[in-house]
């Protein structure tokens, strides 16, 4: 065996105008910690530049009177910088633009000078300018590769400044994702060059906000807006400005001028210091790093300094600032005008206001705190660990010194010293075949060890590994460097999955011989068994440099970047195994598994067509191909590849696993139930099938059964923080709320970055009323998941619920923010703008016709024809709904339901959820079909209908929860028309009608609508009793000696105004008293937030009561009786409760409006008899409430026959409403019909 002669190290020339000594650049910061790294590890670098800088602050690292230590004939100064020497040319200006064309001819000179002088096998750079172009083209020309270190996202367009560059390494992997994603410019991430022991503090105080390098793109206007927010509210929280590029006076005064006050030169809450080399000093007191940049951020160093101090930070979406943050704080949206020059945009003050709160918390709440520390300490740790960064700029590297080895006579050899490094998590990828090789050995034995060794070699390769194991250990007992007992000792262990022992073993080998291709190769093998991918990458890639690499060693190096997350790389790791043996089916496999990483589905899927012409048999390869297949939504070629794969293997348990999932997908539920039937019989420990399997049941709404299959997957995997969560989704749903929360608590104890599961336990929080806790773990889901516009929804509804309007509907605007053309947050931004009084109704008209121009844009084309008209001798009428059980919506079509003429209207169904109850049973009989929509997008729900010749189509819900709207969009019946649900327009041009009545929706508010109003002749609402007995109880005041007014609204129709209104009938009336009943009341804080509220108003507690409790539907009808008078809200009135009252003798007073939804308690009334309850305003308002309370017996008899006064009008008289309706929707298909044939 024969070593490589050791002649030399590597030489790497750096070559940049910009100085590596610049302190205030920080790429040059970074690329001087890169070389310093690669002499540590055994390379010889020398550095050319010039003193050029970002900033005149940054040459803090140049000599004193470094311009006098250089004479007119020599302009070269030399910097020792250990472990590196930099030869600098002296420039006039220490700014880049302003450098001549003569001294760039002398830094030319240099370079070249350098060239032929140090003989370098690679020259590094960075820069993208015309004289940064030559230093690539001559390395070229002189036969040198070359590489570029592409330290932003910058450059200019084109791709002219790489054109000659062998390789393109970035920083972080957004700028790679940047520079592929516009010009297919391929680029390697290393990771950033910090070294630790000098940017961290060995002391921390942690009591200022930090900002380093204040400009107008780096934020500084916010943080001046939210510095002068703080300066009087929170005087003790103190900011720290670490000045670098800008000046930080300058900026106070013109942002201060900006926005409207006096110049201001200072801010009392600011301190300002200067830039220096050792930030340990200043990291030592920061609580908090603010990094708001305005403009796209290359690389966000300062962020990744502030995680290896354990500093949470408070970050922009802009470039990689929040890859440099992961989740060790806070990203923040910021509209598109703030990104845009001269950066100077005013911020909303809510958005100030939500900033500063979140960074009170941070100094309040030390829990709080002390939990995004840990995780800022973690992103430290782990995403900023130079060591890793040296390593895989190495590996990049060694390639490009493999290329010039080749093309030298002199051999080269790095030492590369072991690096320990933090195993990662394992991942669902089926690697390449990675079986220990065994070479036969080649040495001659003595003749006492020679038939032992021929012995135990016989048995390994029969398959005998444990006896052979015995008799190698037997050898090496007689000759401890027994180099092939040794080697193939190794094997047999790292085959037995005993990787640190052979490792152990590997390492003694290679200190015999080096070189020793199979051990590296097997070393590898068990390092990538142990996770330890980046060791395991040194061995392959000695392998390649020793010219030994093989298919399968570029395989196994592919599979240990895949494991590494460093997909390109792997990919072109793969590419080079296929080079190397073309008919390699697992390389093709592996590049398909690579190839779905990078979500490039289509050509993975031609990828494991091509591992399966080469091995028909490859069942993963079908598998694999499948699973690409179902991403791609092509869900039936996906089943044709599963079925495949079985056919090959009867018993892949895998296979039919995923089956099931995609099953799932096309929402053929039972199927998959059992394909995973299938794959837990050939299977029985398969947990990940038990837990798909409960996700199919709870689809079904089996949830019991759901249950049972969770409960044995977690039998099975305890330590599964999925299967916990979707466990808590089935109690959730299901109604077990408690059993829920816990679920959750556990699948987040298990994984405390689970984003979903803290989201999925705020909804659970909030339909337990605890909505305190429910935003904490909103905002927990959030910090771990920035960009989740569905928990901005979920959140936006506690607030909603809370009352909280206007941040409600902030919430919602950042969902719609970060998933464009979100209907579902625009319906609830839309139902939330209803409860509003600080918003013109008009206001909410143009949102909803927003939300209808982006419902149909969404429409590829709307029907247009339709097979209806002469099919059907009665109308074909659906309803889409998913109320058609207890709840309002029910309550209001049951008894109309049962009225319907089934001679005149034929009724189908179309419910969009699929729970059902009793009085889903009972409303079932009068639909001709029952056809749930749940299973369907949008399209292919429109089709369904479409198919079915429905001649008219109801909505009823509007923008409330469960909405189907966008399926109207597609226009699948001719007639549409809402109704019932929801109090304001749906906004949607393809909705033909909404249908009102003379006092709700009058002629002259039409405008308000983008529907036609289709007036009903008395009211829009026809109610159905409750089936159970309730007696009407005396009035209470008769026995009290008080009056007790009621509302039991929704409390987020209590606005300010209804509070300051009911409170003057309060004052009015001396000893009446107030009740409230709400589930909302449940919540203490919500309980305490009302008080106060009326308080204000000065209304004692004494004076409210406060009912949150609901056992039953009974018992809130009883609840009716211990009310005298029912007060409404405005300006949306109650509209289910104040039917409700009336049936159990309570009168409403109610307030004319303005809009639908404030007309509703006008039409309730009026269709009542009750016109003389109907207030002008709020004098008058308060006059009714004292008139009718004067005479008690009045109120009494009133009382006494209200039940029956309202069953005879036609709020109840469900005979007379059906045909109201019936001649409703047949006058407007009559229309329908006149207008088409016009159009014939």
């Amino acid at each position: 065996m024969q070593s490589n002669q050791l002649l030399r190290k590597p030489r790497i020339l750096w070559t940049s105008v910009i100085s590596l000594l610049d302190t205030s650049c920080g790429a040059a910061i970074d690329a001087r910690e890169m070389l310093r790294q690669l002499v540590f590890y055994g390379y010889d670098v020398a550095v050319v530049g010039a003193t050029v800088f970002d900033s005149e602050k940054g040459v803090s690292r140049l000599p004193e009177n470094w311009r006098t230590q250089v004479s007119e004939k020599n302009l070269i100064l030399k910097v020792n910088d250990a472990p590196l020497d930099h030869k600098l040319l002296i420039t006039r200006s220490t700014k880049r633009l302003e450098m001549t064309s003569q001294e760039a001819d002398k830094w030319y000179w240099l370079y070249v000078q350098t060239l032929e002088e140090f003989k370098p096998d690679l020259v590094f750079f960075s820069g993208g300018n015309t004289l940064e172009l030559l230093i690539s083209d001559e390395a070229r020309h002189r036969g040198i590769p070359s590489a570029m270190y592409l330290a932003n996202g910058n450059y200019m367009k084109g791709a002219r400044w790489c054109r000659d560059v062998d390789l393109i390494i970035t920083n972080n992997q957004t700028n790679s994702d940047y520079y592929y994603r516009q010009f297919g410019i391929k680029s390697t991430p290393v990771g950033l060059f910090i070294d630790s022991t000098a940017v961290r503090a060995l002391t921390k105080t942690r009591t200022t906000v930090l900002f380093i390098n204040p400009s107008l793109e780096k934020g500084a206007g916010l943080v001046i807006q939210l510095a002068t927010l703080l300066e009087n509210n929170r005087p003790d929280i103190l900011f720290e400005v670490v000045e670098s590029c800008g000046n930080w006076t300058a900026l106070v005064r013109l942002i201060t001028s900006h926005y409207g006050e006096s110049p201001r030169d200072k801010l009392d809450n600011v301190m300002v210091c200067q830039n220096t080399s050792d930030m340990r000093a200043i990291y030592s007191h920061a609580r908090l790093l603010l990094a708001p940049s305005f403009c796209w951020e290359s690389v966000g160093r300062v962020t990744a300094e502030a995680m290896l101090n354990g500093i949470p930070a408070i970050v922009t979406d802009r470039g990689a600032l929040p890859e440099m943050m992961g989740n060790g704080g806070f990203k923040l949206k910021l509209p598109d005008a703030c990104h845009k020059e001269p950066y100077t945009s005013i911020i909303k003050p809510e958005l100030l206001q939500t900033l500063a709160e979140r960074i009170i918390q941070l100094y309040d709440d030390e829990a709080y705190y002390d939990e995004y520390v840990a995780r800022a300490w973690h992103v430290g740790e782990t995403l900023h660990n130079m060591a890793n960064s040296t390593q895989r700029l190495i590996q990049a590297f060694q390639l490009l010194i493999q290329k010039r080895m080749e093309a030298n006579s002199d051999e080269i050899t790095l030492e590369t010293p072991q690096k320990q490094v933090l195993p990662l998590a394992s991942k669902d990828i089926l690697p390449a075949d990675t079986r220990a090789q065994t070479l036969k050995p080649t040495v001659q034995l003595t003749n006492t060890l020679e038939a032992k060794f021929e012995s135990a070699f016989a048995l390994q390769k029969k398959g005998h590994l444990l006896e052979a194991e015995l008799l190698y250990k037997e050898i090496l007992q007689l000759q401890p460097d027994h180099f092939d007992a040794l080697q193939l000792l190794a094997a047999i262990t790292g085959q037995r999955k005993n990787y640190l022992y052979a490792i152990d073993l590997f390492d003694q080998v290679l200190k015999i011989d080096p070189d020793h291709r199979a051990s590296l190769n097997n070393r590898a093998v068990a390092l990538h068994g142990l996770k330890r991918n980046e060791e395991a990458l040194l061995c392959y890639d000695r392998i390649i440099m020793l010219k030994q690499g093989s298919a399968e060693i570029y395989c196994n190096r592919g599979t240990a970047l895949q494991d590494l997350n460093r997909y390109e790389e792997a990919l072109l790791s793969y590419e080079r195994a296929i080079v190397v043996q073309p008919d390699y089916a697992d390389a093709y496999f592996n590049l398909g598994n690579v190839l779905q990483e990078l979500k490039r589905y289509e050509d993975a899927v031609v990828n494991y067509e091509k591992a399966i012409l080469l091995k028909p048999d490859y069942a993963k390869a079908y598998s694999n191909q499948g699973n690409a297949l179902r991403k791609m939504s092509r869900y039936e070629e996906a089943l044709m590849s599963y079925d495949k794969a079985i056919a090959v293997q009867p018993d892949y348990a895998e296979a039919y696993s995923n089956r099931g999932v995609t099953l799932k997908e096309l929402k053929r539920y039972e199927d998959a139930v059992v394909s995973y039937d299938k794959a837990i019989a050939f299977k029985p420990d398969y947990a990940e099938a038990y837990s798909n399997r409960g996700n199919a049941l709870h689809k079904m709404n089996s949830y019991e059964e759901a249950l049972l299959s969770y409960d044995k997957a977690l039998a099975i995997q305890p330590d599964s923080a999925e299967v916990y969560f979707n466990r808590g989704n089935v109690l959730n749903e299901f109604g077990m709320l408690l059993g829920a929360e816990a679920s959750y608590d556990k699948a987040i104890a298990l994984d405390p970055y689970y984003a979903d599961a803290y989201a999925n336990r705020g909804h659970t929080l909030q339909k337990l009323i605890r909505y305190e806790e429910a935003l904490l773990s909103y905002d927990k889901a959030l910090a771990i998941q920035p960009d989740s516009a569905e928990v901005y929804i979920n959140r936006g509804n506690v607030l909603y619920e809370s009352g909280m309007l206007q941040a409600a509907e902030a919430s919602y605007r950042c969902a719609m923010e970060i998933k464009q053309n979100y209907t579902d947050a625009h319906s609830n931004l839309l139902f939330c703008l209803n409860y509003s009084a600080s918003h013109h109704y008009s206001y909410s008209y143009v949102e909803a016709c927003r939300y209808g121009e982006i419902v149909t844009k969404k429409v590829g084309k709307p029907f247009s024809v339709w097979d209806c008209m002469p099919k059907h001798e009665r109308l074909r009428v659906g309803l889409v709904s998913g109320d058609l059980l207890n709840h309002p919506v029910g309550y209001f079509i049951e008894g109309v339901l049962a009225q319907i003429d089934p001679s005149r209207i034929e009724l189908i169904a179309y419910p969009t959820d699929e729970k059902a109850d009793d009085l889903t049973a009972r409303i079932k009989p009068f639909f001709s079909a029952w056809k749930p929509l749940a299973r369907f997008d949008d399209g292919e729900a429109a089709h369904f209908i479409h198919a079915d010749g429905v001649q008219i189509l109801l909505d009823l819900a509007g923008h409330t929860a469960k909405n189907r709207l966008p399926v109207f969009a597609w226009k699948p019946a001719p007639v549409q028309v809402s109704w019932l649900g929801y109090s304001a327009t749906t906004g949607m041009s393809q909705m033909d009608y909404y249908l009102g009545d003379p006092y709700v929706s009058p002629s002259d508010e039409a405008n308000c609508f983008s529907e036609k109003i289709w007036r009903l002749p008395e009211s829009y609402l026809c109610y159905t009793p409750p089936a159970f007995p309730v007696t009407i109880q005396p009035l209470p005041a008769l026995s009290a000696g008080h009056i007790t007014f009621g509302c039991f609204n929704n409390l987020t129709k209590v606005n300010d105004a209804v509070v300051a209104l009911w409170s003057k009938v309060l004052n009015a009336l001396p000893g009446s008293v107030l009740l409230l009943r709400t589930k909302q009341l449940q919540s203490s804080r919500v309980s305490e937030h009302i008080l106060q509220r009326f308080a204000e108003q000065g209304i004692a507690s004494g004076r409210l009561i406060l009912d949150g409790t609901f056992s039953s539907r009974q018992e809130l009808f009883e609840a009716y009786n211990r009310v005298d008078i029912a007060l409404d809200s405005f300006p949306y009135t109650g509209t289910t409760t104040s039917v409700e009252g009336l049936w159990m003798g309570v009168p409403v007073i109610t307030r004319k409006g303005n809009s639908f939804l404030s007309h509703i308690g006008e039409s309730i009334a009026h269709n009542a008899g009750l016109a003389d309850w109907i207030a002008d305003n709020d004098d008058d308002y308060v006059a009714k409430a004292v008139m009718h309370t004067q005479n008690l017996e009045c109120l009494a008899e009133l009382r006494a026959g209200l039940r029956q006064r309202v069953l005879a009008s036609p709020l109840f008289n469900a005979p007379l409403f059906a045909r109201n309706f019936e001649n409703a929707l047949l006058d407007m298909w009559k229309q329908y019909e006149f207008q088409a044939n016009c159009f014939l």
